[in-house]
């Protein structure tokens, strides 16, 4: 559970240092979906504690920007869009 929590905040400090163009959405989604199932599982097996809650939280409030992200790495948006 500790080495989830850090492994997240790794990858997390690895996100936010990357440049937006270079933002690979379905890699960022797939890995926070196997940490959300990890939470799962962590709430089901283990008693109440603040690390499993405070990883959760994390997790879940990244996967709500996630859609955001997404929208705004489509191809479709050229420069004429940001200026």
């Amino acid at each position: 559970m500790w080495r989830s929590l850090e492994e997240w905040q790794k990858y997390n400090e690895d996100w936010y240092k990357t440049p937006f163009a270079d933002i690979k959405v379905e890699e960022i989604t797939a890995l926070s979906d196997k940490f959300a199932k990890n939470c799962i599982r962590l709430e089901k097996n283990l008693d109440p504690n603040p690390i499993a809650m405070k990883l959760k939280e994390l997790v879940n409030t990244f996967k709500d920007a996630m859609p955001v992200v997404k929208a705004l790495s489509t191809d479709k948006l050229g420069e004429h869009h940001w200026g």
